[in-house]
């Protein structure tokens, strides 16, 4: 599967010059779980999450930035109120600029979600703006892997609550249309759930590879592997 067939093409966006308050409206009213920020040209060159709005909301404790002496001193070394210069700059913002994450992670609407995952658990993100020649053209995100994730325990439930005939035409039309060069026949039996592979290949990987195909067909269902793998088996099983 591709990002641009999970990906939410609406995207809460402002320009760079916006103020912040633009942002934070949006992050509240579209219940979006990220602002992308576009240049003049519409080219996405931030993004705003509610992580990078936090200093903010720390800032607004009672005397979190001015209690001084010594006691505001250990407070800043020692405790949870530590405030560093960036927590100050995003604290105070009330441009974009300050408290957007920049430079952008994106991804193309080619790449495979698989891809976007693994970026996403590399660089601890949540979210991914998608970017076709420089424009903004959609967003993936927690939420869209999550629909996704419900969707397939869905798909898998209709799977197994599938009649034996209509599940046998289905893998039948998976073999047909297998992803690699299956050599051989495979035939696929169902009674009661259960699913049957028989036949024979001719190459030793077709056999495993039937297996894995059959158990994404119909997900849920045992699989009893029972290929015949030419000459191989039959000549050590003497025959």
């Amino acid at each position: 599967m591709k990002v641009r067939d999970l990906m939410n093409p609406t995207v809460a966006s402002v320009r760079t010059d916006a103020p912040l308050t633009e942002a934070v409206s949006l992050l509240e009213s579209a219940r979006a779980d990220a602002v992308v920020v576009l240049d003049a040209a519409g080219a996405p060159v931030g993004i705003v999450t509610a992580s990078d709005l936090l200093p903010i909301e720390r800032a607004l404790e009672p005397d979190r930035l001015r209690r001084p002496g010594l006691t505001g001193f250990l407070e800043r070394l020692l405790g949870g109120t530590d405030v560093n210069a960036e927590d100050y700059r995003r604290a105070h913002a009330h441009r974009i600029s300050d408290v957007m994450t920049t430079p952008i992670r994106t991804i193309s609407p080619d790449a495979l979600v698989a891809e976007a995952i693994d970026m996403m658990q590399r660089l601890r993100i949540g979210q991914l703006p998608v970017v076709a020649d420089g424009m903004l053209v959609g967003i993936l995100g927690r939420r869209e892997l999550l629909r996704r994730v419900s969707a397939g325990m869905g798909a898998t439930r209709a799977a197994v609550d599938a009649p034996d005939a209509e599940l046998a035409a289905r893998l039948r039309n998976a073999f047909v249309n297998a992803p690699w060069h299956l050599t051989g026949n495979v035939v696929p039996i169902v009674r009661d759930g259960v699913i049957y592979l028989t036949g024979v290949t001719h190459q030793a990987d077709d056999v495993r590879a039937a297996e894995l195909l059959a158990e994404e067909t119909a997900p849920g269902h045992k699989v009893v592997n029972e290929l015949v793998h030419y000459p191989a088996d039959i000549y050590g099983r003497g025959i």
